[in-house]
């Protein structure tokens, strides 16, 4: 099956893209009763597959998670020769104590090699802010880089690239530390097998240390997107996969969507279970996040995809309406929409 038609699944549309733009991979922050949405944004101009070399970060709040108000951009790529003058990409964003951290992805644009990607090389930086709202770049940027020991780069991966992105960061109260997971592949599995999630450790955000994989399974190609939950004294982790980045010996159903490992401690290892599809091929979505709804339940979101994923929808590349996640003895299953 390699296009879908409407979702299956109750619809119930109320969608959110800033005016002009495409709406893709985003992450959400909560502070007392008010959800900030950031998000990779780029103008509706030529095919989807352009938006990825003019993206930036865009802002959006909400109370209920459902009706948004556009903030406007709250992150642009760096100037001239800049390590992120390539685009910004996907990221978090976590509070320790006044301040704010802007986690996202950069490139920069001259790291290309005939016929690649431009901007082979991925790194992260941070921006920082006393209003979640007005970010600036952080001087020690970027502040976590890929690290040969473990992970591939350009010159060993199927795509050209050196994966490093879309950290998740979040505090471990039991250590002090803050642990990073991000988007890599691990240079010591065959080509088809090396999707990971790399793991890093900081105790204050700005300068951090590389660690061997929290999950490196040899089922897929790439792992993207990770996104982190406890619930009943595990650590939930999502990340998103496409169909045909399954490794071959994968018994798993391809299904564009999100899935889930899950944990003991965020410094521990991190274990697949037998049936882990959180979201499939019934919703034309890709990556999704972790929420917590307005009642204090567990949520998920997502966007709704298009023809890049591999879907044909009316709504491509918008913030879908959220859903109310359900916790059975099998684990997380989603509910009703918000």
């Amino acid at each position: 099956m390699s296009r879908l038609d409407s979702p299956s699944r109750e619809d119930r549309s109320v969608r959110y893209a800033p005016p002009g733009m495409y709406f893709w991979d985003f992450w959400l922050f909560r502070e007392d009763d008010t959800y900030y949405l950031y998000h990779l944004q780029a103008p509706r101009v030529g095919d989807e597959g352009t938006r990825h070399f003019n993206a930036s970060v865009g802002h959006a709040t909400s109370t209920d998670l459902v009706e948004w108000s556009h903030e406007g951009t709250a992150l642009v790529s760096g100037d001239g020769d800049a390590w992120d003058d390539a685009g910004t990409w996907t990221g978090c964003t976590v509070s320790d104590g006044d301040r704010y951290y802007l986690f996202y992805t950069g490139r920069r644009g001259r790291e290309t090699v005939p016929g690649g990607f431009p901007g082979h090389t991925q790194r992260i930086g941070v921006a920082v802010s006393d209003d979640l709202r007005n970010w600036e770049k952080h001087d020690a940027n970027p502040v976590l880089e890929h690290d040969g020991e473990w992970y591939a780069d350009h010159t060993e991966t199927f795509d050209g690239t050196t994966p490093w992105r879309d950290p998740e960061v979040v505090y471990d109260e039991d250590s002090g530390y803050w642990y990073a997971f991000v988007t890599a592949r691990d240079r010591r599995k065959p080509a088809g097998e090396r999707g990971c999630i790399a793991r890093a450790r900081s105790t204050d955000l700005v300068d951090w240390e590389v660690l061997p994989p929290a999950c490196s399974l040899g089922n897929y190609a790439k792992m993207e997107v990770p996104d982190l939950h406890y619930h009943d004294g595990r650590w939930y982790l999502l990340f998103s996969v496409k169909r045909d980045e399954y490794a071959e010996d994968n018994p798993r159903e391809r299904e564009t969507g999100v899935r889930y490992l899950v944990g003991d401690s965020l410094s521990g290892a991190f274990r697949e279970p037998t049936d882990n599809l959180l979201m499939g091929d019934d919703v034309p979505g890709f990556t999704g996040r972790w929420v917590e709804t307005p009642g204090g339940d567990t949520g998920f979101a997502t966007w709704t995809a298009g023809p890049e994923e591999g879907y044909d929808t009316d709504h491509p590349y918008t913030f879908a309406r959220p859903w109310r996640v359900e916790w059975t003895d099998d684990g997380p299953e989603l509910g009703e929409r918000l």
